[in-house]
């Protein structure tokens, strides 16, 4: 199946702040123990910092498709982008209190990331090559993690865990930046301004009320609580119980993605 060049562009863009948003996401998870013993905590507390970004990742998602709505799907990828930047740059400054505000940020900018970048995409696919695409484009999770897992530890190794999360801003910023190019025309339709935003709440509710849904995201729930266990921890326990260096334990990380 041959992607339309368009459609081919889109899907590149959304791979990249999929990607991009998730390496900001696993970034301290991924050298936990190098940035506890920098602020001078345990190890095991990258749960708490975890928890954090993901409740406001899931409290962003359920009002980001008015914002998607008003402000248009390009314009919401690159707020998602600048928030992670604004939370990277927070958390290195090696303050315990900017690292949890960093993780409010960081959370809020992911949970902007899949009605953006769905809107972007539904529109530009047909039934046909649909569940290829949105497969394709959440690649970028598994590629985010992969980079975090591979290259944030090594970095700090070599700069410091402070710097091996500053030199993600530029990465993030610049996206952003390129974003802006296409927005206008990838943006047309949408993002008037005019009107109010569609009801969360209603759709929240038409959710639960299809039994379907409903089973569907209970399910999806588990298997997500199962995922993040397992990439929020995987590196601590590496390094504490496996004795694994900073580096093989991010490789390992990078592996199970």
């Amino acid at each position: 199946m041959i992607l339309r060049s368009e459609t081919s562009r889109v899907l590149s863009a959304t791979v990249l702040v999929q990607a991009l948003n998730t390496w900001a996401m696993l970034a301290i998870a991924a050298m936990a123990p190098l940035v506890a013993e920098g602020l001078a905590v345990a190890a095991v507390l990258v749960g708490y910092q975890i928890s954090v970004m993901y409740l406001c990742a899931a409290l962003t998602s359920v009002p980001a498709g008015g914002w998607v709505a008003r402000l248009g799907p390009t314009r919401v990828s690159q707020l998602s982008l600048v928030a992670g930047a604004l939370g990277l740059g927070l958390a290195a400054t090696g303050s315990l209190v900017a690292v949890l505000a960093a993780s409010v940020c960081i959370g809020v900018g992911y949970g902007m990331v899949n009605p953006a970048s769905s809107l972007l995409l539904f529109a530009r696919t047909t039934a046909r090559d649909r569940s290829l695409v949105f497969s394709i484009k959440q690649t970028g999770v598994p590629l985010g993690g992969m980079l975090a897992g591979l290259v944030t530890p090594a970095a700090a190794l070599a700069f410091g865990w402070q710097a091996a999360l500053g030199g993600l801003v530029p990465l993030l910023l610049g996206a952003a930046l390129v974003l802006q190019r296409p927005r206008r025309d990838w943006d047309r339709g949408t993002g008037t301004g005019a009107g109010p935003a569609p009801s969360a709440a209603e759709g929240a509710r038409e959710v639960w009320c299809n039994p379907a849904l409903r089973r569907l995201c209970t399910v999806s729930f588990l298997f997500a609580g199962v995922q993040v266990c397992l990439v929020g921890f995987l590196v601590a326990f590496a390094m504490a119980d496996l004795g694994f260096g900073a580096v093989l334990a991010g490789a390992l990380l990078a592996t199970v993605q």
